[in-house]
């Protein structure tokens, strides 16, 4: 801990969510579990002192953990609720062996609903789900069937992301071959309509692109990075983002241990950002929200409107029916979330 406060800036606010993910958490024993979490808490407690020592926080209000369905265990869940965890979210991915078998999963669609049910049973309070969409050879019917079958497990968060292929993996090598075709833009478009038609006719609340949460069970920890907060990220490969620095952990096992032995942040990577260059991720992170981010705000925080900022360029997206400004508020329409990625490039 002294390590972290000697050598990094004080974040502006105090630490309210604690999130344990990458990799598979799930793979932990219960015990490890626990110590993790406790150690988290510690951790958030300290940084929080930091921001005004002579201020009692609360404590955290968010602890998210990450989980497989193949290797969710009761033990496992019992030191998640033991320990204060309240959000617990499952890599789900898809509701068909054909799916799954083509992300290169290696849970079953019966795992998925085993899990399901020993996180109710155990009394998990917000249970969420991942899913992934525009699978190759995926339509209409196929998502659909999903939807339903995810549906039917009583999720209380929903995050559904279009499928990115990487380059280098096998799906990527067997596109290239001719094996496998991507879907079109359009028909990519037509599954997206259908994941938000779906889910916000079924009762969620469809609150940032890819999300969409029962009333009251948005993730904290994720809003937070929409609106372009300070977070702070321990372990391999971990990012942090505090006072405008984005730091990133090395990847390499041996490094990171070698450095904390030697008393130093295992950083392999710092990027400095000046106050331009951070309004302008603000702005492109905050319109991933669906009711987008009001003006005042974007005054309070920087200091500048981003209508006057960005003048013709906005107006000219507005034109095109990609965004809109209403009521003080400025946000991406239903067209520009579809199109989020060619209409924010020319902000940032």
């Amino acid at each position: 801990m002294d390590l972290l406060s000697n050598s990094m800036p004080t974040l502006s606010t105090p630490v309210d969510t604690i999130y344990i993910g990458g990799g598979t958490p799930s793979l932990l024993s219960g015990k490890d579990l626990s110590s993790t979490i406790s150690k988290g808490k510690e951790l958030a407690a300290r940084l929080s002192e930091l921001v005004s020592p002579d201020t009692h926080f609360a404590p955290v209000k968010e602890i998210t953990v990450e989980a497989n369905p193949e290797s969710l265990s009761l033990e496992f869940i019992d030191a998640f609720m033991e320990s204060g965890g309240n959000r617990l979210s499952l890599g789900v991915q898809d509701m068909s062996e054909r799916g799954l078998k083509t992300l290169g999963r290696i849970h079953s669609v019966d795992q998925v609903g085993a899990a399901c049910e020993m996180a109710r049973r155990a009394g998990v309070w917000n249970l969420g789900m991942d899913i992934i969409y525009g699978i190759v050879g995926q339509d209409r019917e196929w998502l659909n069937n999903t939807l339903d079958a995810v549906l039917g497990l009583h999720p209380d968060h929903l995050s559904c992301y279009e499928l990115t292929v990487e380059e280098g993996t096998s799906l990527h090598r067997q596109i290239r071959s001719g094996k496998f075709s991507q879907l079109s833009q359009d028909q990519a478009v037509e599954l997206m309509d259908l994941v938000e038609t779906k889910l916000v006719s079924s009762g969620f609340d469809h609150y940032e692109i890819s999300n969409f949460s029962r009333p009251g069970k948005q993730s904290r920890h994720n809003i937070n990075y929409w609106l372009a907060g300070e977070y702070v990220g321990v372990g391999i490969g971990a990012h942090s983002h505090i006072a405008g620095i984005r730091r990133a952990n090395t990847m390499e096992m041996s490094l990171y241990f070698r450095s904390l032995q030697q008393e130093r942040l295992p950083v392999a990577e710092i990027e400095r950002l000046d106050e331009e260059a951070r309004f302008r991720e603000a702005f492109v992170m905050g319109m991933r929200l669906v009711n987008g981010l009001s003006l005042e705000w974007f005054q309070e925080r920087f200091s500048v409107d981003p209508v006057e900022y960005y003048g013709d360029m906005l107006k000219q997206f507005a034109e095109f029916g990609h965004l809109h400004i209403e009521d003080g508020r400025i946000a991406l329409t239903k067209r520009g979330r579809r199109l989020f990625n060619s209409v924010m490039c020319h902000f940032i």
